[in-house]
């Protein structure tokens, strides 16, 4: 606009897949050759929050399918700002189109020089595999409003009457709150059986998902460290970094300008423009 140049929307995007390419094939071979995101010295000391999750995008070549993101940002960079908002300065992000595996490779790319950190997410099981495999010291927290969120779903199916659902809600919710997931687990398994199979098969995977998680649910423990235990801010990232673009209305994309614009938005929304400044003149000489 500035400079009086005419641009073809088909220009621009053939531009966002050729960069977004780039971005793509230069972190590829920086994980490659076993280079890690630099931190300075003091950032390394610190503590650091690594979330992750995923959500769908709309595909011409597949339909629905899942991009995944990252999302790092250093503990002293976070702000509560009102009981209801919270702030954080600065974050890193990565995403991926496609294979889990490539995208905890772009993840460790950016966390593997960390000493301090907390992962928190839901109770995805490739997540936590990958976080005992890798980081079996650091902190790993399940996200709060995701074990609460199975918990309502068990108790809509099970109780009836509201009042007595609520109640039963809120009683398990404060027992969670004060590390006591077992005796959720027990209170679990001592409801009367029912003759309903659904019933009982929702009750069994609740059991299960709060016994597979139990280390990571001490709420209140995390709580008394100052941490925090809800993944908020990788769900309002899938939001403002990703969605904010890629999910206007009608659009469908291709495998590929997916991938690309992913690429294109995590490094604006990281503050790391200046490298497509770099590559652009790169690849103009």
């Amino acid at each position: 606009m500035l400079t009086g140049q005419q641009l073809d929307p088909k220009q621009i995007e053939r531009m966002c897949h050729h960069y977004g390419a780039e971005l793509e094939a230069e972190l590829q071979a920086k994980i490659q050759s076993g280079e890690t995101l630099a931190y300075s010295e003091k950032q390394v000391d610190s503590v650091f929050y690594a979330m992750l999750d995923g959500a769908n995008f709309m595909t011409r070549e597949s339909g629905w399918k899942e991009v995944k993101l990252g999302r790092i940002f250093q503990a002293a960079q976070h702000f509560e700002l009102s009981e209801q908002r919270n702030w954080i300065r600065d974050s890193i992000y990565v995403a991926h189109y496609g294979d889990y595996r490539t995208f905890l490779e772009k993840f460790e790319y950016c966390i593997h020089s960390l000493k301090q950190l907390v992962i928190i997410a839901d109770g995805a099981p490739w997540i936590w595999e990958w976080a005992e495999a890798n980081f079996p010291d650091q902190i790993q927290i399940l996200d709060f409003f995701h074990a609460m969120e199975h918990l309502c779903k068990f108790a809509k199916l099970f109780f009836k009457e509201e009042e007595i659902r609520k109640t039963w809600i809120e009683e398990q919710k404060e027992a969670l709150l004060n590390d006591k997931v077992g005796e959720v687990i027990a209170e679990l398994k001592n409801l009367p059986k029912t003759r309903s199979q659904a019933k009982e098969d929702e009750k069994q995977r609740l059991i299960r998902y709060y016994e597979k998680n139990k280390k990571r649910m001490m709420y209140k423990s995390f709580r008394e460290k100052g941490l925090m235990i809800g993944s908020g801010p990788i769900e309002s990232a899938h939001r403002s970094v990703l969605q904010k673009r890629l999910k206007l209305s009608g659009q469908r994309w291709s495998n590929r300008g997916l991938q690309a614009m992913a690429n294109l938005r995590t490094l604006d929304k990281s503050g790391k423009w200046k490298e497509m400044i770099r590559l652009t003149q790169k690849m103009a000489a």
